[in-house]
């Protein structure tokens, strides 16, 4: 437990800063270039992110599994190191000239101003930088260099903001080339020196050796790939039809509920993941074991998540006002529902996890799609009668039918089911979030009490029983060191 929550505070720490970072760095963006460029520099990062998610091939994924299963293999290991350092870089390299290519032929057709070809060459920097960055990244985190990760994101973010601020004081066009691949290719720079900075293998694999170890994380990092583009296929649906039948505007409000979900939930689960993945995927072999540590990081993730989950939907309001403008507050209520289902999704997170662990990629993707196909299938009929909050409410229906998916997946991968503590805690969280949202839908002195109360007590719960999980950590700490 001791290094799961050091481990979440100091990624989390360096998700902090890269957010901080990446906010002034857009503020600096928006006064020189406006609303065009900005606009810009948006389709072109999600150009770019949409050509990792191709071009990597899940091996950011993957990559972690396999690195932390091989470890302590001295004869497998560089196998796999190769396997993914070599087949990133043809990949990313291949990625990259293809969407100069692209951008070189198309871009000035489907692109606004400044989509010259240096822009559409930063685009190909970019892509490049971060498959291969992706791809190092995952051999360090499978090594468990916690502390490496985090230099890393935040080196990127610092130096791409430096780098930007002062192409902005050139001109707008290389501002927006400074914003685009600066931080990716500065990430790449610090992740190739912790990378070649590791000890020397005794022998370099040979093609036919390492080879057979790329099938396997392609393989796997496949599934991953297209779980990705599917909930991305998925969300794209569910915007348009938004946009189509009730507007532009609550198409703006859901996107900014999603996006302050995200935001959050991505903070505490990436965090987690760091430690995590490499942890069970160490341990795949031993079933007790690896069950255990699931149902201990179930637990954990609530005591961590919960009680920030539940201050968020009673200050909803707050937050949208404070990220966005006082018009969004219609997005109120989908923000909290969407908040609510994250209770259920943060149970699926851990679970799945264990299907990654284990190579399930049939179990895996049949979880990612139970998902994507029952948030469309509730989100549109409910959404049609009840407006937008229709969307929240699908939202939490489709992670609870996830949950189940992943949990009888998981029972039948490992055997793994939740302990009692488990479920209790989670139908404990899944009650007080019921009752703080009654609370604030109330909408009265009393409601508002009611939420804060509970969200307050909640909060107390959960830290004194991490002091009481940890306190019961260092008593077995200190009984191994007695008995050695």
């Amino acid at each position: 437990m001791k290094r799961i929550l050091w481990a979440t505070a100091t990624v989390g720490l360096s998700s902090i800063m890269v957010v901080a970072l990446g906010a002034v760095r857009y503020k600096f963006i928006a006064l020189e270039v406006g609303a065009p460029g900005v606009g810009l520099l948006g389709i072109l990062t999600s150009a770019a992110n949409f050509g990792v998610i191709l071009f990597s091939l899940g091996m950011n994924t993957s990559g972690v599994q396999a690195t932390a299963a091989a470890a302590a293999d001295g004869a497998k290991f560089p196998r796999v190191k190769s396997a993914l350092l070599i087949a990133s870089s043809w990949f990313g390299g291949f990625g990259g000239l293809v969407f100069v290519l692209l951008g070189l032929t198309l871009g000035g057709v489907l692109l606004p101003a400044y989509a010259d070809p240096a822009t559409m060459v930063a685009l190909g920097a970019a892509l490049t930088a971060m498959v291969i960055s992706g791809a190092q990244i995952a051999l360090l985190n499978g090594l468990g260099r916690v502390k490496s990760l985090a230099v890393c994101n935040t080196f990127g973010a610092l130096v791409g903001t430096v780098v930007t601020i002062g192409a902005l004081q050139i001109s707008g066009q290389a501002g927006v080339i400074a914003a685009l691949a600066a931080a990716p290719i500065a990430t790449l720079a610090c992740s190739s020196w912790f990378v070649f900075r590791q000890p020397k293998t005794t022998f370099r694999p040979t093609r036919s050796q390492w080879w057979p170890e790329l099938r396997g994380l392609v393989t796997l990092g496949g599934v991953v790939m297209f779980g990705l583009l599917l909930t991305s296929g998925t969300q794209l649906a569910i915007r348009v039809w938004l946009e189509q039948d009730q507007g532009v505007t609550a198409a703006g409000h859901f996107q900014a509920a999603w996006t302050i979900t995200t935001m959050y939930l991505g903070f505490v689960l990436t965090s987690l993941a760091v430690e995590y993945y490499p942890r069970i995927s160490a341990q795949i072999d031993d079933l007790r074991s690896l069950n255990k540590s699931v149902d201990d990081q179930v637990r954990i993730a609530l005591l961590l998540g919960g009680p920030v989950l539940l201050w968020m939907i009673v200050f909803s309001p707050v937050v949208l006002h404070i990220l966005y403008a006082e018009d969004f507050q219609a997005a109120t209520e989908i923000l909290r529902w969407q908040l609510f289902g994250d209770i259920f999704k943060i149970v699926g997170w851990a679970v799945a996890f264990l299907l990654l662990a284990r190579k399930a990629r049939g179990a895996f993707f049949i979880g990612e799609f139970s998902f994507n196909v029952g948030y469309l299938a509730l989100g549109i009929p409910i959404a049609s009668q009840g407006g937008l909050t229709g969307l929240g409410v699908a939202y939490v229906g489709a992670y609870a039918f996830y949950v189940c998916v992943v949990l009888i997946l998981a029972y039948r991968e490992t055997g793994f089911a939740l302990r009692r503590a488990s479920w209790i805690l989670t139908l404990a969280l899944l009650v007080a979030g019921a009752v703080t949202m009654w609370g604030m839908d109330a909408d009265t002195t009393v409601g508002l009490i009611v939420g804060i109360a509970v969200t307050a007590i909640v909060s107390a719960g959960a830290l004194a029983t991490l002091f009481r999980l940890r306190a019961k950590e260092r008593q077995a700490e200190k009984k191994e060191s007695l008995l050695v």
